[in-house]
């Protein structure tokens, strides 16, 4: 669900990002040919959005707060459109995306990964010359009697 409409009013704010991600926006910007206003309130809305209680079931997601921003980092990474019910992006992408001074690199498949397997909110493919992470969008996902998120896109379990 997204807020974004022409009668919305705007609010003048100022921030202090860090240069080198100012630099690496305006450079999405121009490949997206959008202003740099118009892709920081997208990215705002798109915040706001994932947030709002109404968007999706929260409740269907891990209690584990690690988790849930796991699942929603790689809903924002995984970009491209995978038949079959899901976006999905590459292993090294995931583990690029989603480890930090707490979960190092090689650790974050068995700390991240398998537990978001195991909720069947991810499923991973292992391609040709790729190992790709499927995640179920926000959409397929709800809540069941025993507290495990289970496919409500005809997906496989």
């Amino acid at each position: 669900m997204t807020r974004m409409g022409k009668n919305r009013e705007t609010t003048t704010t100022t921030i202090r990002p860090f240069e080198d991600d100012l630099e690496k926006l305006d450079e999405i910007c121009d490949a997206e040919d959008k202003s740099r206003s118009e892709k920081i309130r997208e990215l705002i809305s798109r915040e706001v959005d994932r947030h709002d209680d109404d968007a999706y079931n929260a409740d269907a997601l891990p209690s584990d707060e690690r988790l849930r921003d796991a699942y929603e980092t790689l809903l924002d990474v995984s970009e491209e459109v995978f038949e079959g019910g899901g976006q999905r992006c590459t292993l090294d992408e995931a583990k690029n995306s989603l480890y930090s001074n707490r979960i190092p690199k090689d650790a974050v498949r068995k700390q991240l990964v398998k537990p978001l397997k195991d909720d069947d909110l991810v499923r991973i493919d292992r391609g040709m010359s790729s190992v790709w992470i499927v995640v179920r969008p926000r959409d397929a996902v709800m809540q069941s009697s025993d507290g495990r998120a289970v496919a409500t896109d005809g997906g496989e379990r």
